[in-house]
């Protein structure tokens, strides 16, 4: 009885080490190893680059990107990856594709291991609705700055609120700039 007892004993501390042993042994995913190689997976963008909500057109870009790393690095509302525009030893800027109204660039700033520092949604005022329409202008230098550019229109509403009132028409353009910092940060600098 007592030899029974040992050899489960024994028996379950080899199936036990076995196990932790294997569970050890698969998880060789590296963080850092797998940032870089969904960076691999993604087209280079070139500066300026630029956005337009009236055009309405963008599509996702990097056609032959890792889907399964995307799931991981991708911002939180995006379908898909548009690019990489910068690069360096410390920072890395992915641009993302958001459908909504209006497709939305979605940029994200990440360290080389992978790390996410910010990111920014720059359609503040895009869309449309009765008395209002505005239109965004993206455009992204090689200075590191997002310069956003809006075109608001807005009319009156009749008594009802249900149409405009013709000639009250009020066009304002406003334009907001951010910069990414050497950390990685996105700071709004004008606007």
């Amino acid at each position: 009885m007592l030899a029974a007892c040992t050899i489960k004993m024994r028996l379950t501390t080899t199936l036990l080490t076995l196990t932790l042993f294997s569970c050890s042994t698969n998880k060789d995913t590296n963080p850092k190893n797998d940032f870089q190689t969904y960076l691999r997976s993604l087209d280079k963008l070139e500066t300026p680059l630029t956005f337009d909500t009236k055009r309405n057109e963008i599509q996702v870009l990097s056609q032959n990107y890792d889907t399964t790393l995307f799931k991981i690095f991708k911002h939180a509302w995006s379908m898909g990856p548009h690019g990489k525009i910068f690069e360096n030893d410390s920072i890395v800027v992915l641009v993302d594709i958001s459908p909504g109204d209006v497709v939305v660039p979605l940029l994200t700033t990440f360290n080389q291991h992978g790390q996410k520092l910010d990111s920014l949604n720059p359609w503040i005022k895009s869309g449309g609705d009765i008395g209002y329409e505005s239109y965004e202008f993206l455009t992204i230098n090689d200075k590191k700055e997002i310069i956003v550019i809006d075109s608001t229109t807005t009319w009156d509403l009749n008594e009802d609120e249900d149409d405009t009132i013709e000639g009250t028409e009020k066009l304002t353009v406003d334009t907001v700039t951010y910069k990414i910092d050497k950390k990685g940060k996105i700071i709004k600098t004008r606007g």
